[in-house]
């Protein structure tokens, strides 16, 4: 099981992720499961659902990997997770466009991950700009402190 003290540091970057992301209107439950716990984590770090009707988000991390993780990866994984939330929109419209298609299975499964991927890279780019943007913060306070 994922040690008390990892759990609170990560529930500690899930409130500054947040507040910064202006998810104040947002409810945020995080769950540590094992892949034996939750067979949808498989090769995954941590999954992310967004219930935005009921202005809810549902984190569930992998406890082995969350345990392996320093803090510098863990937030970055938590505020990876979290950046999904502000494509909820685009990803719905995706999925309910895809299903519409007459194409078979196999294609609509690859269009998404295609999506996916996609996804993931803009996020990934938005993860590295809003860190630069936390570490030039940082120094500027040290500076004026």
């Amino acid at each position: 099981m994922i040690g008390e003290r990892k759990k609170k540091e990560i529930k500690s970057m899930i409130r500054d992720y947040k507040r910064l992301l202006n998810l104040g209107e947002y409810r945020i439950t995080s769950r540590f499961k094992t892949t034996r716990e939750d067979n949808d984590l498989k090769g995954c770090y941590a999954l992310v659902y967004v219930d935005n009707p009921n202005k809810n988000i549902y984190l569930r991390f992998s406890t082995w990997d969350s345990i392996k993780m320093n803090r510098r990866e863990l937030r970055k994984l938590v505020l990876h997770e979290l950046l999904h939330s502000f494509f909820w929109e685009l990803s719905d419209l995706f999925s309910a466009t895809i299903d519409k298609c007459k194409i078979t299975h196999r294609q609509k499964e690859l269009l998404k991950d295609k999506y996916d991927n996609m996804e993931n890279r803009k996020i990934g780019q938005l993860r590295k700009i809003i860190i630069k943007l936390e570490r030039q913060r940082a120094k500027r306070i040290i500076k004026e402190g």
